[in-house]
């Protein structure tokens, strides 16, 4: 495998509330490892504005895999923005560094700017990009003309779920053939308390039933649509665990709800999940759901939005409970389905286990994108005129 020699290249830091691990980050965790016990030459490659403690475990943690990093640390003190470009003297730091990496794999995340600018300035010969989300912001016109630009430099792209393949291509106007759709793999792990006991630790009544939250407070979580929904549901408790931008709107939308209870960020939060009596993931749109898998795996029922990959992780309503995005009407209505069908939905909660556990391994994740590293060096040889 050693003909395989990949960067990876990430923004990292912290800011404010806003977690510096979210999906793609922890994605990283288990993709860089599991890619290096298979023989490949793999480097996270870290735009790093702000440490803390958590970062800075996490990333000697990654290096005790035997993944390399390396950090090029920014100063974001003074920040330009224009038409979504920020840091302008960032991309000659980064492509200073790629220029060095030209002939490696260069795999980009979470930045359609600088990062591709930089990669283009260095001579970089084979890059390619994960596409993490269905963002908003792709249907813009500028963005789709940028995406489109962008291309031409690109050999190809990791979608994290069939609904991003497909709106990404439609987006940048793509030939299906450029993108391959790689699910998230995820370890299973071992609990380190009983439900019962994680109620406990956290102050989480014991006899009400819960509904869960674990994510970013963040627009996209559609946050209040929960809220809303908990205001017509007293008997019910609600535990939202994370933090974000939207911090002090959520917290005072819910101010005056005893019947709803935050956490804050933890960095563990998926072990919190089975403490829960029903997950909620109510967003606007998602790109997989990381913490869906982590739900299925914890043998929680779900009820989540009809929104992005939802349905596509859910297979439609086979393994949780869907309804329309932004109607708070079909949200009440699947909570108190769930609560009053236990036995339904503790078999569903089973059946989602074991469908997890079989499609979102970290196996299949690290094959199958070693299979689009090879293809993208074809096809970036192919391009070149390379023998």
């Amino acid at each position: 495998m050693n003909e395989l020699h990949v960067t990876h290249v990430l923004w990292l830091g912290e800011s404010g509330a806003l977690p510096a691990f979210s999906g793609a980050e922890n994605h990283l965790w288990i993709l860089l490892p599991a890619l290096r016990e298979r023989g490949v030459d793999v480097e996270l490659l870290v735009l790093l504005w702000k440490s803390n403690e958590e970062i800075e475990a996490r990333l000697r943690q990654l290096r005790a895999t035997g993944v390399r990093v390396t950090l090029l640390q920014v100063d974001t003190r003074r920040r330009w923005w224009l038409g979504g470009l920020r840091f302008p003297r960032h991309i000659a730091l980064l492509a200073d560094a790629l220029r060095a990496r030209r002939d490696r794999i260069i795999h980009l995340h979470l930045d359609y700017f600088i990062q591709p600018l930089a990669a283009c300035l260095a001579g970089c010969k084979t890059v390619g990009f994960s596409i993490h989300n269905d963002e908003e912001w792709f249907q813009r016109i500028w963005a789709r003309l940028w995406l489109r630009l962008l291309d031409a430099r690109t050999v190809g792209y990791i979608a994290i779920s069939e609904r991003v393949r497909r709106y990404y291509i439609e987006m940048a106007r793509l030939s299906p053939a450029k993108v391959r759709r790689v699910y998230y793999g995820v370890s299973p792990w071992s609990a380190s308390a009983s439900p019962r006991e994680m109620r406990q630790r956290y102050k989480i009544p014991s006899k009400r039933f819960v509904i869960g939250f674990v994510g970013r407070l963040a627009h996209q979580k559609n946050l209040p649509l929960l809220i809303n929904a908990m205001r017509r549901l007293p008997n019910m408790h609600c535990v939202i665990v994370g933090d974000g931008m939207e911090r002090e709107r959520i917290h005072a939308a819910a101010a005056d709800m005893p019947n709803i209870q935050f956490l804050g960020f933890q960095p563990e939060a998926h072990k919190i999940i089975p403490a829960f009596d029903v997950f909620c993931l109510p967003s606007r749109y998602e790109g997989l759901g990381l913490v869906l898998i982590e739900a299925m795996l914890s043998r929680v029922p779900i009820v989540a939005s009809r929104a992005g990959a939802i349905p596509e992780i859910l297979q439609q309503g086979k393994y949780g409970r869907l309804f329309d995005s932004g109607d708070v009407d079909g949200l009440v209505a699947q909570l108190k389905y769930v609560r009053a069908h236990s036995e339904e939905m503790a078999r569903v909660a089973d059946d989602a286990r074991r469908y997890a556990l079989e499609t979102f391994t970290v196996a299949s994740m690290a094959e199958q994108t070693i299979d689009v590293y090879r293809t993208w060096l074809a096809r970036s040889k192919g391009a070149s005129g390379a023998p």
